[in-house]
């Protein structure tokens, strides 16, 4: 009984994760498209990162809110999900180097690391260390 409610608690926690993922990348690809399209920004990079410093608050509250609401709020919380998003960016560009210009592999590898490898972490890094359990308010 203790075990399918564990389960059934960390299948709502991955649901909860995805759908907050879902909306904030519904965010920056919108604010990408806006910038892209309607304003006179036509530098994707600029872009890319305006979107990413737009979708990360809005991550940090759905995933505070929705996946992580049971934990209590500490104040390194913002910072840590802030580093982790961080090093995300640059893994994820990183990833996508070595997987085409190092490697010479093509580009959806890159993509395949971007999907699954880093939200896979992620999920265990906001879990045991930014929204971890017992941390108190600081």
């Amino acid at each position: 009984m203790a075990s399918d409610v564990k389960v059934w608690s960390l299948a709502v926690r991955l649901a909860s994760y995805g759908i907050v993922g879902l909306v904030s990348s519904t965010s920056y690809s919108l604010t990408l498209f806006f910038l892209m399209e309607k304003t006179s920004l036509h530098n994707a990079t600029k872009a890319s990162l305006l979107a990413f410093c737009l979708a990360t608050p809005i991550s940090f509250f759905g995933q505070k809110v929705l996946t992580f609401r049971d934990r209590p709020f500490s104040n390194r919380q913002p910072l840590r999900f802030a580093l982790l998003a961080m090093s995300s960016l640059i893994l994820g560009v990183g990833g996508m180097y070595l997987v085409t210009d190092v490697l010479h592999w093509f580009y959806g590898f890159g993509i395949l690391i971007v999907w699954f490898l880093i939200p896979a972490a992620n999920f265990a890094l906001n879990t045991f260390w930014v929204f971890r359990r017992g941390a108190a308010s600081a």
